[in-house]
């Protein structure tokens, strides 16, 4: 295998496992950064990890997420930060249980810094195809980043990101034989009402429905439990032949399970 932008390199959407087997240089005492764009349906980084390609003593190490510089094409500002994470010898070394937010379409820039170690500790890379940043001489990440030195290198170093993709679909909306209706609606105050439903239900493409021709303002003697009979302007305990805007003729439930109703 080799160092992969996307693979393990970068950001990926599936954490890497095996040995990147890339050439590999002394990390120790210095801070690199690696370019990177985020992908499109993503919107956060849930782990970063890179490969320690030697047998190394329990060190700490921080990693960190840098905003772009577009006019030098450099990492800017520190986003955000994890420190004093612990090597486990040679392999992946992982920070789980990230939230960092990040923007599709966006260039960052994937950090990793160590103090001076014994023995040394080695990273693995490819001299090619990438674009990474390197300050020397810390002991943490610097902020902004400011490299004093920039190549085309891809380095082991990557950021598990989490999909954000919600497939578009129909569904089935079950409901007792009898329900609580809530009348809130525009133009009036809410209130209750008790309809009758089948027990499955068509799901409404829209969770309201305009009731036109409706009165500005509901009559205060109305009957939540009555039926407005246009005829004699009268709150009726039956239904009647011009039933008005309380009758229960249309029952329509939304997506979120509220349910609304309004005269056909």
């Amino acid at each position: 295998m080799a160092v992969v932008l996307g693979t393990n390199a970068g950001f990926v959407t599936t954490a890497p496992t095996g040995d990147p087997a890339g050439s590999s240089f002394v990390q120790d005492s210095s801070a690199r950064c690696h370019k990177h764009t985020c992908p499109a349906d993503v919107d956060e980084i849930t782990e970063i990890g890179w490969y320690q390609g030697t047998f190394d003593n329990s060190n700490t190490y921080d990693i960190g997420l840098y905003s772009h510089d577009a006019g030098s094409n450099t990492a800017d500002a520190l986003l955000y930060s994890s420190t004093g994470n612990v090597m486990t010898g040679q392999g992946w070394q992982v920070v789980t249980g990230l939230d960092w937010s990040v923007t599709p379409g966006t260039i960052y820039w994937i950090a990793l810094q160590i103090d001076n170690t014994t023995p040394n500790v080695e990273m693995d890379y490819v001299n090619t195809g990438g674009r990474t940043g390197i300050r020397t001489s810390v002991i943490s990440l610097p902020d902004p980043f400011s490299s004093i030195s920039d190549t085309d290198y891809i380095l082991a170093l990557y950021a598990l990101v989490e999909l954000s993709v919600y497939e578009e679909g129909t569904k089935e909306v079950t409901v007792a034989a009898t329900v609580s209706l809530s009348t809130e609606s525009v133009g009036y105050v809410e209130g209750t009402k008790t309809v009758i439903a089948a027990a499955s239900v068509e799901l409404a493409s829209e969770s309201y429905i305009d009731n036109q021709g409706a009165v500005p303002e509901r009559p205060t003697d109305y009957d939540p439990n009555g039926f407005w009979d246009e005829d004699t302007g009268t709150w009726t305990t039956t239904r009647t032949t011009h039933p008005g805007n309380w009758s229960q003729n249309l029952l329509a439930i939304s997506e979120e399970g509220d349910i609304y109703f309004r005269t056909i």
